[in-house]
């Protein structure tokens, strides 16, 4: 280390410890090992590995769930759990329940949870905890962790936004059929006009 590393690391001793490491998160994991390591983690996780989340999103023409789940975590020790906190990315392909066209929905969501090894366990936590159960062994996957956070993101009647290009199909073919209607009460039928002639 040269004398100005030195002098930079006694001066901001503090700032180099509070640095945090970023690591990919492994697709299973040791919640407790990774708490241990003091860094953050990252990963991208293509929709096709969320069967449960799948099913709530719009396929693409070609029949797949296009797209990725962008996530980050940290881990820490809290008594004697483990916590995990970070944030969920993505963008949701769905149906507008009002026109019925494609629509993509924005996400961004934080979570803080708790790792449990039972379900008994889970029901001993405070109520404002949300609990997240480990396998037999202590571990858990990157889709088991974040799967039931992002289906409670899927709004139950998804709509496009304000400002959005969206018209309600009954509304539209309501339009159509009243000028429809309008244009032919505009018209006098043919024996009408000959009705309305003076023969005489």
């Amino acid at each position: 280390m040269t004398p100005v590393e030195k002098k930079c690391l006694h001066r901001y001793g503090g700032m180099y410890n509070r640095r945090v490491m970023v690591k990919q998160l492994p697709v299973r994991f040791n919640p407790d090992q990774l708490a241990a390591d003091n860094s953050r983690f990252e990963a991208e996780i293509p929709f096709e590995r969320f069967a449960r989340l799948k099913a709530l999103l719009a396929a693409s023409p070609t029949g797949e769930v296009d797209g990725v789940v962008r996530a980050s975590a940290m881990f820490s020790h809290r008594k004697d759990n483990v916590a995990v906190s970070g944030r969920l990315t993505t963008e949701f392909p769905l149906v507008c329940q009002r026109c019925l066209e494609p629509m993509v929905l924005p996400v961004d969501v934080s979570y803080e949870l708790i790792f449990v090894a039972d379900e008994a366990a889970a029901e001993a936590l405070p109520e404002p905890l949300d609990p997240v159960v480990l396998d037999e062994h202590g571990h858990i996957s990157q889709v088991d962790l974040f799967e039931d956070e992002l289906m409670l993101a899927v709004p139950d009647y998804p709509r496009h936004g304000e400002g959005e290009n969206c018209v309600d199909p009954e509304q539209s073919f309501g339009a159509v059929d009243a000028a429809v209607e309008h244009e032919q009460e505009g018209r006098q039928r043919p024996f009408e006009v000959l009705r309305d002639l003076d023969l005489n």
